[in-house]
């Protein structure tokens, strides 16, 4: 390319020289120097009273020119120093032409390349000039996008260098850019979100805090609205953030506490009454959101906690206001995750919201299909992996049960309209359904009982409005626990039939060889007995007549198949019966009836006679007519007959012709089986039928007859159509090896790229339905194998979803089993995806396999070469997670739980995109695996990690752990999930407890000052609480634990749970670091538990000797060791409880106990003490108090019948009969009786024991001897028969309430004995595992968890306000020039000195700059605007000479900068500024170039 002939000299440019500037930049040969013509078009640029470049279009062409060439080779190509660049680009800034303006930014963000760079810059006071091109509106929007650019640039490369300026440019922009429809707005809060992360201290000083707090309510979009509060929600994480914005969220309430709220004060003026109605409804919808933001999040749910937010929204609900109650009652319809019934006054329809099995839009066949319905309705393989989404759902349910959402809810119920009151009351039965499910006994306490309703019922002197509705309300929660009892069960026909081949399967699993088909056929015939009088209408004929023969041409008579011809008249409930009937009885076609019936059925059937296959699929008629072809499909199955072949025969060779009328078309659409058809009809049903056909040996061979199988095989090879794999996936059966499985290889291996997804997501489904009936070994034999095939996968979406689908298989031991053999090509497959697709995911996949003894084992027998030596391959593992990736797994899990309960989600191949149409939902979030929970399944994998020495640095780094910055948090955090994951074992508990490491866990979930370590702490503990060790230490802390596992609806409570109620050991929470051990003086211990479906509590007298004590359990184990010392230690998996002891209390002063005496704790016992005999106490041992819950008295001990309460024959009948007599009483009372506060337990505290402990130990004595709110003081109201027992209870110390309810229950349970059924749990005998919980636990009392309320206080304005100006009550301001902060004087003042003569005397210029001065100042505020701009005005048109000034300039600029100024003003003081000549930057900038120039003339 030829140079051209005047490159690398001195150009003299004229008008049109840029061009060859441009030909000189652009063809030159890259190895000749540019840097001459460079600086020649600068200098022609900075010189403004000679020859320029001529028209502005040509300065931005060689801008561009410029920009081009340090985007290809670097600023540092240009030979000049960066800062004298810098100052020559501001002539480019200043000048009229807004492309030139736009070029200029643009050459500054390709310059910042670095920390130096960005230095530079502001050095340059390049920053005031940015905030103006960002500023000035005058139709120029390049220029404004690419400032803003500029300034994500200059944030990204060195945030501490980020100047408040441009900030506030921004700031203003944001917050006032909405009313005037500024296209930049959404641009200026992203930027500001980013800075409020990187750099928060500008944030908060450039005014960002107020920014997005009316900006989040002004917003609409989730997205950034989540963004915006993510922002605010980091301000809370650590104390010198939190102290640095003093923020209190209360605000987000105003929407719904204030029915007239306006966000602007100009909005809903005048008598538009719709416009008033849209702006309130868009705040409520800000609002909403803006909550769901903050509850979301860990940080949010502790600021609510702390400033009782979630209080002040529950109390909105109680005036009567229909609009208010209505927003609120969806957004807790949001919160907790629910479907929002209809809008209606019938409970019947709204009660269709709280099926479980209700259709989701999300299982249409264009969607997610059978894999998604299986997907959300099949549980987990894994019944014991912690769920982290369900883990923050149950502190939310507790926080609103604390916040008294459910009295709350029952004041709505009856005091609104009946539209309201049916959803409150939709509401409260599924909080009530959650509250049992997810949150422990002892947390929920009396708060379910709803006394509140049952009074309004009962009460004859309440309304009877009010008194129906409650009435209305109680039936519709019944049926709400029905719907719940009734358990999970699949809507579609396809999943159905998955489950009941899966349970078949399982049947002839568990059978024996020689009675195998006798008993399938026996368990058939149940269930189609169970499926025959379901039906109903034939049942009692059934039972009158024993004549299978009569019974048989009844159901041929009634059906009316005979009689009717159309089809629509027939009674398809008898012809279902009928074909179950003639099933179970194996029915020959002799009779010419019977074969008529199944003909004309058949021919129903047929997709040529046009008649099922027209049928709208959504009707319920429809969903009959496909469930009597599968019974009639089993019947000509299992009847043996050639009539019954040849009908089948027919049947198939008709739906053989339809599959290959889709491949042979020239388009799909024209057939009969097309895609817009098997979506709308019950088309895709054919497919139904060939699965159940394919389930049986005579099906399959019915089917190979009729060529379906290659028809099947020919369709997934050639059509382009996903919904044909999807229902040809989803309805064969694969548990034979054959065509079946072949067809579904074909799908996973095709060219169809959502058909394989879907294949993929599908086998999930399968291993589900297994899992629940334990037929996993046999199908894991060839899943797993396909599983590892599509890691290999050329998409993305498929890789990721094999991966998730083998992590949670491996859940399961036979899965891990299958792939010991495979595990070369398993690592091999898991290393390639790791570079890939799969990232540091693939090696948490890669671990599974360490948790059995034979996986372990090959890890250990692998070696792999170092620089020195040869390690096995699980040392190398462990030394890398020891060096990094212990901190990976931390920030993985951080990304999940933001990725499960957040909008900015994943999609299906793991990347973040662009905005979609899919609706957002939560994902649950199950534990993603850890080394240390794989290693300690077994003894030989915790052997190894406690020899390899890690384990003592992590115990030390989370009991005595920095946490100044955030590497050494992040540290703690890795060491905190490390631990938490070794107590996932009853050996790891052991540990753990040894080395304190959950009390110290307890410690940072309750007394860090860095909130996020709080809910890694808070998610820690949930992980020990996966076993019964850790339970019972949690137990001592005051933590309360879930006892059941995923495959469980109910907490039901067993015999241990009895032995370690959750307040026996709260008189020792805590082990200080100094090692102070505080003496607990016991005087009595109330203790609370409670059943699955009744709120009961009892209270028990516990008395303490020197030598022996009274002790009440229910077992016969007892701890080993005291509770003063760590017992714990890693070879033990348990330890046992010993019998001391079981007492039942009466409410008697005639037996009191004689043994409680003592000089410090003379209390009086009041109650009559039946106890067990007790075990003889070591004297010297320390006292570990048991108790035994009166639930446990209800039921006689299998084992041991002297678990029975002895009572006395005469005494027995006369408590009882006092015991009825109160609960006539009770029954009798419109309010409930109260009792005196009782007497608390007396704590020893020594005087040198921290302030905070000290709090919680009063706490947690509060919260085990309960508060005065729920204690019940005494009444007059009392039967004549009670009369002396009150008397006798006058003398004696009172008793708490819920101790009646449960001497009540106690004596109605032994009146009628009902035996009690354990829950059977079954373990996996080839793994050594010992979780046996979901691993979900919370504080007993919520207020540990409460952060202290100083911490979101907010500031006093009076005090903490800024004043724009200097001004005092006798001072007048005085503007003083600051130099160092001068455009000029801070870079080269002697510019100044050639200024051109002026006519104005020093006093007068001195005069007019305070005047203007104060005239900017005072444009700060929004009082008496107008009349400063126009003293503005009035000062420009007198003294012109004023705007001319540089130096005014600077003091403007830095003005703006250091207070907040609205958009209005900042433009309108930088347009007073347009016209300004500037001339001493000329001069600076040529001064820096220092280069003589000849300037050529024309």
């Amino acid at each position: 390319m030829e140079v051209p002939r005047r490159l690398g000299r001195t150009v003299k440019l004229n008008a049109t020289s840029d061009v060859l500037v441009s030909s000189a930049i652009v063809n030159g040969n890259p190895e000749t120097d540019l840097t001459p013509s460079i600086k020649d078009a600068l200098l022609q640029m900075c010189c403004k009273d000679v020859v320029t470049l001529g028209k502005p279009q040509h300065i931005g062409s060689v801008l561009n020119v410029i920009s081009k060439h340090i985007e290809k080779k670097g600023c540092d190509s240009i030979g000049l120093d960066i800062l004298d660049f810098f100052i020559c680009l501001r002539i480019a800034l200043i000048n009229d032409s807004k492309a030139v303006r736009a070029a200029g930014l643009r050459i500054i963000r390709l310059c910042l390349k670095n920390e130096e760079y960005a230095h530079k810059l502001v050095q340059a006071d390049l920053h005031y000039f940015i905030a103006k091109c960002l500023d000035v509106l005058v139709d120029n929007m390049a220029e404004r996008a690419q400032a803003l650019r500029l300034c994500r640039r200059l944030m990204l490369v060195d945030p501490s260098l980020f100047p408040v300026a441009l900030a506030r440019s921004i700031v203003a922009l944001a917050f006032d850019g909405t009313k005037e429809k500024d296209r930049l707005v959404r641009a200026s809060l992203a930027i500001l979100a980013e800075l409020c992360i990187v750099n928060p201290s500008v944030f908060v000083a450039s005014g960002g805090v107020r920014c997005f707090s009316s900006a989040v309510l002004d917003c609409s979009s989730a997205r950034m609205q989540e963004a915006m509060m993510a922002s605010l929600l980091y301000l809370f994480d650590t104390e010198p953030r939190r102290e640095l914005s003093k923020l209190n969220l209360r605000f987000l309430i105003a929407p719904y506490s204030d029915f007239h709220y306006r966000h602007y004060i100009d909005a809903g003026e005048g008598n538009n009454s719709s416009t008033t109605t849209d702006d309130r409804e868009l705040r409520l919808l800000c609002a909403k959101q803006a909550l769901l933001t903050v509850l979301r999040s860990w940080n949010g749910v502790l600021h609510v906690m702390s400033c009782k937010i979630l209080e002040d929204l529950v109390k909105v609900l109680l005036p009567c206001h229909l609009e208010t109650r209505k927003s609120m009652l969806e957004f807790f319809y949001t919160l907790l995750r629910l479907p929002l019934p209809e809008w209606t006054d019938e409970f019947s329809v709204a009660l269709l919201a709280t099926d479980p099995s209700r259709v989701q839009d999300a299982w249409k066949l264009q969607e997610g299909y059978v894999a998604a319905e299986g997907k959300c309705l099949l549980p987990h393989i894994s019944k014991f992996r912690p769920n982290l989404v369900l883990n923050h759902m149950a502190l939310l349910v507790y926080c609103l049960v604390e916040a008294r959402l459910v009295q709350t809810l029952v004041e709505v119920i009856v005091t609104s309209d009946t539209f309201i009151s049916v959803r409150a009351t939709i509401l409260l039965g599924e909080l009530l359904h959650l509250s049992s499910t997810l949150l422990p006994p002892s947390c929920h306490g009396t708060k379910m009982c709803l006394p509140q309703l049952v009074d309004c019922i009962t009460s004859l002197k309440s309304d009877p409005v009010k008194r129906h509705r409650a009435a209305q309300a109680a039936a519709a929660l019944s049926k709400i626990h029905q719907l719940k009892k009734k358990g999970i069960v699949p809507y579609s026909l396809a999943l159905k039939q998955i489950v009941e081949l899966e349970r078949r399967a399982s049947c002839n699993k568990h059978s024996s060889v020689r009675y195998k088909k006798t008993e399938e056929n026996a368990t058939n015939m149940h269930r189609d007995e169970t499926e025959f009088q379901t039906n109903g209408e034939m049942e009692s004929e059934m039972r009158s007549s024993r004549d299978s023969d009569s019974v048989l041409s009844a159901l041929s008579r009634d059906c009316g198949v005979l009689a009717q011809k159309d089809s629509l008249i027939w009674n398809w409930s008898v012809l279902s019966n009928l074909f179950l009937w003639s099933k179970m009885n194996s029915c020959a076609l002799e009779d010419s009836n019977l074969r008529s019936i199944f003909r004309r059925v058949m021919q129903f059937y047929k997709p040529i006679s046009n008649q099922f296959c027209q049928c709208e699929f959504n009707n319920s008629r429809t969903r009959l007519y496909s469930t009597v072809g599968c019974y009639l499909m089993d019947s000509l199955t299992v009847i043996e007959e050639l009539e019954c072949e040849k009908i089948l025969a027919e049947f198939l060779d008709d739906v053989s012709s339809a599959i290959r009328d889709i491949s042979l078309a020239s388009s799909a659409h024209d057939c009969l089986l097309s895609p817009g058809r098997l979506s709308t009809t019950a088309c895709r049903d054919y497919f139904l039928f060939i699965g159940r056909l394919s389930s049986t040996a005579n099906g399959i061979i019915a089917l190979e007859k009729a060529g379906i199988f290659q028809d099947l095989l020919e369709l997934v090879a050639s059509t382009n159509h996903d919904c044909y794999l999807k229902v040809i996936a989803s309805t064969l059966n694969f548990q034979t090896d054959g065509y079946a499985r072949a067809i579904l290889k074909k799908i996973l291996l095709g060219t169809v790229e959502s058909g394989r997804i879907y294949a993929t997501h599908h086998i999930r489904v399968l291993l589900r339905a297994a899992e629940e009936h334990g037929t996993t070994s046999t199908l894991a034999k060839w899943v797993i194998p396909l599983l590892l095939n599509q890691l290999n996968d050329k998409c993305r979406a498929v890789v990721i979803a094999a991966a998730d689908i083998l992590d949670e298989a491996t859940d399961d031991p036979a899965c891990i089993e299958v792939l010991i053999p495979l595990q070369t090509q398993f690592v091999q497959l898991i290393q390639d995806q790791e570079k890939q697709h799969l990232d540091s995911r693939a090696r948490l996949l890669l671990i599974k396999t360490l948790s059995i003894m034979s996986g372990f084992k090959h890890w250990q027998e692998t070696f792999v070469e170092t620089e020195n030596t040869k390690i096995s391959l699980v040392q190398q593992e462990l030394d890398q997670w020891i060096s990094h990736l212990n901190v990976r797994y931390v920030q993985l899990v951080e990304s999940d739980l933001a990725d499960g309960l957040t909008q900015h989600q994943r999609a299906e191949d793991g990347r973040y995109g662009r905005l979609s149409n899919v609706r957002h939902a939560i994902r649950d979030l199950p534990m993603p695996p850890h080394l240390f929970s794989q290693l300690n399944q077994h003894r030989e994998g915790l052997d190894f990690l406690r020899t390899s020495g890690q384990l003592s640095k992590l115990f030390t780094v989370v009991t005595n752990g920095s946490i100044e910055t955030e590497e050494e948090i992040l540290e703690l955090k890795a060491a905190v999930w490390a631990c938490a994951h070794l107590g996932t074992s009853e050996s790891g508990v052991a540990l753990l407890e040894s080395a304190q490491v959950v009390e110290a866990l307890v410690r940072i979930a309750s007394f860090s000052t860095i909130l996020t370590l709080r809910g890694t702490a808070f998610f820690a503990l949930n992980l020990v609480a996966v076993t019964t060790a850790g339970v019972d230490i949690l137990a001592r802390f005051g933590w309360a634990s879930i006892k059941r596992h995923h495959g469980e609806l109910w907490h039901v409570l067993d015999d241990s749970e009895w032995n370690s109620l959750y307040f026996q050991h709260v008189s020792d929470p805590f082990v200080l670091k100094d090692s102070i051990r505080l003496n607990v003086e016991r005087e009595r211990l109330r203790t609370v538990s409670q059943s699955s479906c009744h709120s009961v509590t009892f209270a028990a007298d516990e008395r303490e000797d020197t030598k022996t004590a009274s002790i009440v359990t229910s077992t016969p184990r007892q701890r080993t060791g005291s509770l003063g010392q760590p017992t714990g230690c890693w070879e033990t998996d348990s330890q046992p409880y010993s019998l001391e002891g079981s007492s039942i209390n009466f409410d008697s002063d005639s037996d009191r106990s004689s043994d409680v005496a003592s000089a410090e704790g003379a209390i009086r016992s009041c109650r009559r003490a039946y106890t067990l005999p007790l075990s003889t106490q070591t004297p010297g041992q320390e006292y570990a108090p048991h108790f035994r819950s009166f639930s446990d008295s209800h039921y006689p001990m299998a084992d041991d019948a002297s678990c029975v309460v002895p009572t006395s024959p005469s005494s027995r009948p006369k408590r009882e009969s006092r015991i009825w007599s109160k609960l006539r009483t009770s029954l009798r009372l419109r309010r409930s009786k109260r009792f005196s506060l009782p007497v608390r337990d007396v704590f020893y505290v020594p005087p040198d024991t921290p302030k905070v402990i000290q709090l919680l130990r009063t706490e947690l004595t509060d919260g085990a001897l309960g508060s005065a709110e729920d204690t019940l003081s005494s009444s007059a109201a009392e039967d004549a028969s009670s009369e002396d027992d009150d008397k006798e209870e006058a003398d004696a110390t009172p008793l708490h309430f819920e101790y009646q309810l449960n001497r009540i229950g106690s004596i109605l349970s032994r009146l009628k004995s009902v035996p009690y059924k354990r829950r059977p749990r079954i373990f996996s005998s080839t793994s050594n595992r010992s979780g046996c919980y979901i691993g979900l636990c919370l504080p007993i009392r919520l207020s540990y968890l409460h952060p202290p309320s100083d911490w979101f206080e907010q500031p006093d304005l009076m005090i903490n306000t800024i004043s724009l100006s200097n001004m005092t009550l006798n001072e007048e301001p005085q503007f003083v020039h600051e130099s160092q902060h001068c455009i000029i004087c801070s870079k080269d003042p002697s510019v100044l000195d050639v200024e051109s003569e002026s006519k104005q005397t020093e006093e007068e210029k001195w005069l007019v700059r305070k005047e203007l001065l104060r005239l900017v100042t005072n444009m700060g505020s929004s009082v008496g605007l107008n009349a400063n701009e126009q003293g503005l005005l009035r000062l420009k048109q007198r003294f012109p000479w004023a705007f001319h000034d540089v130096c005014l300039f600077s003091d403007v600029c830095y003005i703006m900068a250091s207070y907040g100024y609205r958009l209005r003003a900042r433009r309108f003081l930088h347009e007073l500024f347009m016209d300004s000549p500037f001339d001493e930057l000329y001069a600076v900038a040529v001064s820096r170039l220092k280069v003589n120039v000849e300037l050529a003339e024309d």
